[in-house]
């Protein structure tokens, strides 16, 4: 999803230069929080709009996000696993565990947006670069192969994420608002959350080469954007 959005941004500012609006460009703050199965995720985020087409109903910019993911019994697939990235429920893949989770993200992302009407808009938030940080965490590695459970420490992240990387610290929003004041708009919609920690090389155990263990979490979302 992440390398469409690039695309469709990349060929957006190609263009800039013969459909800038008459309408103004503008800034917005935004606040929302995710929620969803053992996992939440608030954030805050600045961002910039060019105002695009005749109308100026199209909307894209650059923004940065500040963000934090926290949860309990997470279980984490090796990274590019063939069963998917959660590792929920799948016992054919190494996975990592840790009882307790919280991790923060500063990212710089690519903010875009359609004005369908005065009232209604629809968009979509997608991190582009940045760093994750927090603290490093204990767990149980598995291994899919002999079930064997090995306690490992000093799990740590990767940095920095990059676009491309769809399993490192990230929180992509898809979603649709209601303006009910010319500067103030209320959105709802999907959160996309990416998280992936580091396990050292000295503590996989013998016939794990994997260090990285991911997991994509879908939440839903509720947010407050007031535009200046």
């Amino acid at each position: 999803m992440k390398q469409v959005i690039f695309l469709i941004f990349t060929l957006t500012i190609w263009s800039m230069n013969t459909s800038m609006a008459q309408s103004e460009n503008h800034h917005n703050i935004d606040l929302s929080l995710g929620l969803g199965s053992r996992t939440f995720s608030p954030a805050f985020s600045y961002n910039y709009n060019f105002a695009l087409g005749k109308k100026g109903r199209l909307n894209i910019g650059p923004g940065l996000r500040l963000f934090t993911i926290g949860g309990n019994n997470w279980r984490f697939a090796e990274e590019n696993a063939p069963n998917g990235n959660n590792g929920d429920g799948d016992s054919e893949v190494n996975a990592f565990v840790a009882e307790t989770n919280q991790m923060f993200g500063f990212n710089l992302g690519i903010y875009l947006k359609y004005e369908i009407t005065d009232f209604l808009e629809i968009g979509i938030n997608v991190d582009a670069i940045g760093l994750s940080f927090g603290n490093e965490q204990e767990g149980k590695l598995t291994v899919a192969e002999n079930g064997e459970t090995v306690q490992v420490t000093n799990v740590g992240y990767i940095n920095p994420n990059t676009l491309f990387d769809d399993g490192n610290v990230s929180n992509d929003m898809l979603w649709l608002g209601y303006r009910f004041k010319e500067k103030y708009l209320i959105r709802a919609g999907i959160n996309f959350t990416g998280k992936m920690y580091r396990v050292g090389a000295d503590q996989l155990p013998d016939r794990v080469e994997s260090q990285n263990y991911e997991r994509i979490s879908t939440l839903g979302f509720v947010g407050f954007s007031y535009k200046f």
